[in-house]
């Protein structure tokens, strides 16, 4: 299933609709294995979680730049730690993509230890907010550091594909335990003043 922009269309009002995420969610627990999120606006966190938690049998989940109507600052904080959880029962997962949150090293050391069969992870750092936080004087809020990279290192050996860019906070010695742990076949970085 694939939402891509859902904000003013009438696939917004679908998002919207806890009844319908519930039975989409719940109808399809056992047989979906694809979800796409991008660009889209949920009411709040509940109804991500209504969506989520029972997807258990996720082989791919793309799910960035997706804001809350009721409060779009509260995403970055709480909306990572709601969708952290929610992952995280996935142990099927394959393919991660969570492009545009500001995840914490503490979001990442909970969520990977559940996703040892995962062979492609999509960490990148949404470059508005990147821009945002660094106009108010916290370069590099919100990114991630080598310990979120040696969780990854630890739990995620069939890891093929990783991208990481605007992580303006990881060094050689968080690569090294990627590398170590991992069989990456491509390492996407960009944006990371730290292995300049």
């Amino acid at each position: 299933i694939n939402f891509y922009g859902c904000q003013e269309s009438q696939i917004a009002s679908i998002l919207r609709d806890a009844q319908y995420l519930k039975a989409l969610s719940t109808n399809h627990a056992t047989t979906l294995e694809s979800l796409r999120i991008h660009c889209s606006v949920f009411p709040d966190l509940v109804h991500v979680s209504q969506l989520l938690s029972p997807l258990t049998n996720l082989h791919e989940l793309s799910f960035n730049y997706v804001e809350l109507r009721s409060n779009p600052r509260v995403w970055p904080t709480a909306g990572a730690t709601g969708l952290v959880h929610a992952v995280q029962g996935m142990k099927k997962m394959t393919r991660l993509r969570l492009t545009g949150h500001q995840l914490t090293d503490d979001h990442i050391s909970c969520l990977v230890p559940n996703l040892g069969e995962l062979r492609s992870l999509n960490l990148d750092r949404d470059p508005t907010r990147t821009n945002e936080a660094d106009a108010a004087g916290a370069a590099g809020a919100g990114a991630l550091t080598d310990q979120a990279l040696q969780a990854i290192g630890q739990s995620c050996p069939n890891l093929q594909y990783l991208s990481l860019c605007l992580q303006e906070q990881i060094t050689s010695s968080g690569l090294k335990a990627i590398l170590k742990g991992c069989q990456l076949r491509e390492l996407r970085i960009e944006h990371c003043p730290l292995l300049q």
